[in-house]
């Protein structure tokens, strides 16, 4: 009996050590992975912040600012087409600081998942919104959502060559970015508000 005792009181013990142990491994596999896509979010973030603070401006440059607003299924799936002076170049022969097109669009794979891609034409030639280079960003997007002031209000969609009043030949003074990463059910938020400089005091 005592024997039988001490058996049944050391599998109990190591019943709840294994738990124990299971549980904190679980949690630190939790951690890693949501640290992960916290820096994965924050560097696609700072990239895309970087290219729409060196938005640029030049009458007959088209398409300088265009941002579209749709949807997959029910998640924001935003794209932006902007020319800026903060692309990096793919081609050694182009200065880095020279403009060039960069566009950003999330679209979904034959395999059914999302990726961000970003598309890189330096210098942008006509006509525009198509060549360049166009690299696979992440396939761990779940939304991304722009939105773009005139210093007053919002909006969901930007043209600089529509007719619009408050957007016509005119860069956003300001532009959200709202992009959410998701992995094995497991989401984080990066969030941030850019100021093209060249709209700053037009």
């Amino acid at each position: 009996m005592e024997i039988m005792a001490a058996v049944t009181i050391l599998a109990l013990m190591a019943a709840v050590t294994f738990t124990i142990v299971f549980g904190a491994v679980k949690r630190s596999r939790y951690i890693d992975r949501e640290l992960e896509l916290q820096t994965e979010a924050a560097s696609i973030g700072g990239l895309m912040a970087e290219d729409i603070r060196g938005a640029f401006h030049r009458e007959g440059l088209a398409p300088f600012f265009l941002g579209r607003d749709s949807f997959n299924r029910d998640d924001p799936a935003d794209a932006v087409t902007l020319v800026t002076t903060s692309v990096l170049p793919v081609r050694p022969d182009v200065p880095i600081g020279s403009a060039g097109e960069v566009e950003y669009i999330v679209t979904e794979r034959e395999d059914g998942v999302l990726v961000l891609l970003r598309r890189e034409q330096s210098p942008p030639v006509d006509p525009p919104e198509e060549g360049g280079a166009v690299y696979e960003v992440t396939d761990r997007v779940r939304s991304l959502n722009l939105t773009y002031s005139d210093g007053e209000d919002w909006f969901d969609r930007w043209d600089s060559q529509g007719l619009a009043d408050h957007e016509a030949g005119k860069l956003p003074r300001k532009v959200r970015i709202e992009l959410v990463l998701e992995e094995d059910g497991q989401r984080v938020t990066y969030s941030s508000t850019v100021a093209p400089v060249m709209a700053v005091g037009r």
